[in-house]
């Protein structure tokens, strides 16, 4: 039980992780500020030093910065790097609708609706992995197993499926576009922070060799 106990611990600091750097990508510096405060004090739990370093020097150079989300709106409301998964994945507008589909699909199964945003931009991806994982910490909590598995595996799907198939490139366009590096830092960050939940990864907290047995 102890092993389950560790991996739930890992679940509810994932999701509070996932949860603050959905909230990151915000063209306000107090609130970026904010937010990077409390990714550093969660990075202290989850014992990776890289990541917690990106985070740090992130934090650095938005504090220093007296305008550090300046290029916001270029970057992601005039489209030079788009937040949006369908973007960087989809070759036809046929395809957008239905990539588009299957992400608010993903949504509806656990009773979501994703308000503001497409359902594929970056920070309602990140927050729909943050739900995941919370609402498998709870059925574990509860020794609810069958749920546990529904939502682990909707999570290692959507993964797969979905923000593991461009996050990498949403990053690769900020650091060709930006010509500031707070965006460059923090889509690096992005990117770091989805291997903590790479499912074939053995460095992964919550990978298939490390998830509990039942």
């Amino acid at each position: 039980m102890e092993g389950d106990r560790s991996y739930e611990d890992r679940l509810l600091t994932y999701a509070i992780f996932y949860n603050l750097l959905a909230k990151s990508f915000v063209p306000d510096k107090d609130k970026m500020i904010k937010y990077l405060r409390s990714l550093a004090e969660t990075s202290q739990y989850l014992q990776q030093e890289e990541l917690k370093q990106i985070i740090l020097e992130t934090l650095r150079l938005v504090e220093i910065d007296p305008d550090p989300t300046s290029e916001y709106f270029r970057l992601f409301e005039l489209g030079v790097s788009p937040p949006y998964e369908t973007v960087y994945t989809s070759s036809s507008r046929g395809t957008v609708t239905s990539e588009k589909a299957d992400v608010a699909g993903f949504y509806k199964a656990f009773g979501v609706k994703s308000l503001g945003e497409y359902p594929d931009h970056i920070a309602a991806e990140l927050e729909f992995l943050s739900l995941l994982l919370l609402k498998e910490a709870y059925a574990m909590r509860n020794r609810d197993e069958e749920n546990a598995k529904i939502c682990r595996e909707a999570r290692v799907e959507f993964y797969r499926q979905h923000i593991a198939r461009w996050a990498h490139l949403f990053n690769q366009s900020i650091e060709k576009n930006a010509k500031k590096p707070t965006y460059i830092y923090l889509s690096r960050l992005l990117v770091k922070a989805l291997e903590l939940i790479e499912p074939d990864s053995k460095e992964s907290g919550l990978s298939k060799n490390n998830a509990p047995e039942k």
